[in-house]
């Protein structure tokens, strides 16, 4: 198994300029500044996010881009400029993953999700939920989202809540 880690390109003023995956971030900012990327001399941060296993890292990569729209990628946006790829559907994130790359506890989010939205989520719920051992309602997803200060539409589901009987 090989790891990647995910970084994060920053200007002056904290703007995400590029994301990108690598197992070895340094010498991928060498490729980088040598081939001239637009964005090198804008550069101001790095930020680099894992390691994780490499498939896990493109799929945050993936998730990342799709979601800050760094000014320089290309790659992972909705109307992709690679006439090849076309459009696709955004790519899935366990929500477990997305914990991890937040770097918060189980009780961190539940915390997070109660001081957002004043309802209870216990971490057994949670843990569930990232487990797919249950499904998570539209309202509960909202709820992370705001847990994880994403915006809204970014964690979809296709759940319904099932009705139940009149007794």
């Amino acid at each position: 198994m090989s790891t990647a880690w995910v970084y994060e390109v920053l200007d002056a003023e904290g703007e995400c300029l590029y994301v990108g995956c690598s197992s070895n971030v340094a010498a991928r900012m060498s490729q980088h500044a040598s081939t001239g990327s637009p964005w090198v001399p804008l550069k101001a941060k790095v930020i680099e996010h894992g390691p994780w296993e490499r498939a896990e890292a493109l799929a945050i990569e993936a998730t990342m881009i799709f979601e800050q729209q760094p000014r320089f990628n290309s790659a992972h946006r909705n109307g992709s400029t690679y006439r090849e790829r076309g459009r696709v559907e955004p790519p899935s994130v366990p929500l477990s993953a997305l914990r991890r790359a937040a770097r918060l506890t189980a009780e961190q989010v539940c915390a997070n999700f109660k001081m957002m939205t004043g309802q209870t989520l216990s971490t057994g719920a949670l843990s569930h939920i990232e487990g797919g051992t249950r499904a998570a309602t539209s309202s509960v997803l909202r709820g992370l989202e705001l847990a994880y200060g994403l915006r809204e539409g970014s964690i979809s589901t296709t759940y319904e809540t099932r009705t139940r009987k009149a007794a």
